[in-house]
């Protein structure tokens, strides 16, 4: 599977314990380079199970980072949460990163969500952060924050393959979901990765929602976007990034959407 640019052989199931991610080149002309190892991960035994419904709302933590399930459902009415987490927030040097969920099957019931609404960088942290207080500009990360008079907030990461944090600015910026599904992933109920909504200041930009998988189906929404702005003369946050690769099917006749938020007043832009 590719993860954060680099390619790795597709697990079957990766078991509790340590494992280590490996990468190689492969040239245009078929010629592959021996592997590398990249770095370590765990999976944390207790949050790793085999065929698992989330029935009550609860959070998934990136400082864990990676969980393996084989069948997920997220059950009507549940919540799970994807917390982002950092220790460096500023280009070009930032470290910021969500929750990888890696299983055979996935399945958002409606009425369901996976939410990493509002878990991106922290207010005024993040590589395409505004400046707060200032009342020129909100943050950025696929597409620019809104902005005037003068500067202009940053987009950052890969459109390819996002798992950036969105920048916040009053408020935090949306989290990053990384799903990594071997056969099918339904999505009736909402996938959701923007930033903390209402801004009564400039606002942050939407956070990362990365899917790959052999199927993709459902008919629920798959959402990104900038924060929007309540206070007078606030701005929208610009959009995140949404990429969804599938080997065999796409079926999924729902929404996507990673546009900027809205600004206070028509006589201001919008967050792109």
């Amino acid at each position: 599977f590719v993860h954060q640019n680099n390619y790795y052989p597709w697990p079957v199931a990766l078991e509790p314990g340590t494992h280590t991610w490996k990468v190689r080149a492969h040239r245009t002309d078929g010629a592959v380079g021996a592997y590398t190892s990249l770095q370590s991960f765990t999976i944390d035994t207790a949050a790793t199970g085999r065929n698992t419904n989330f029935t009550a709302s609860q959070e998934l933590s990136a400082r864990v980072g990676v969980y393996a399930y084989d069948d997920v459902i997220v059950v009507s009415g549940t919540t799970l949460n994807f917390t982002g987490n950092y220790t460096t927030y500023t280009l070009p040097v930032h470290n910021g990163k969500g929750v990888v969920l890696i299983a055979k099957s996935l399945t958002v019931q409606s009425n369901a969500n996976i939410s990493a609404v509002g878990k991106g960088y922290a207010a005024t942290y993040g590589p395409g952060v505004g400046i707060y207080g200032t009342g020129n500009r909100a943050a950025g990360y696929g597409g620019l924050g809104a902005i005037q008079d003068g500067g202009g907030s940053a987009t950052y990461g890969s459109f390819l393959l996002p798992y950036d944090l969105g920048s916040g600015v009053e408020y935090a910026g949306g989290g990053a979901v990384t799903l990594l599904v071997a056969d099918t992933v339904n999505v009736s109920g909402s996938i959701d990765a923007t930033a903390r909504n209402p801004s009564s200041n400039d606002a942050g930009s939407g956070g990362s929602i990365y899917i790959d998988a052999n199927n993709v189906i459902g008919t629920g929404a798959i959402i990104s976007t900038g924060g929007y702005s309540s206070g007078n003369g606030a701005r929208g946050g610009g959009g995140g990034r949404i990429s969804v690769h599938y080997r065999s099917s796409y079926g999924f006749s729902g929404s996507v959407t990673a546009v900027g938020g809205t600004s206070y007043t028509s006589t201001i832009p919008n967050g792109a």
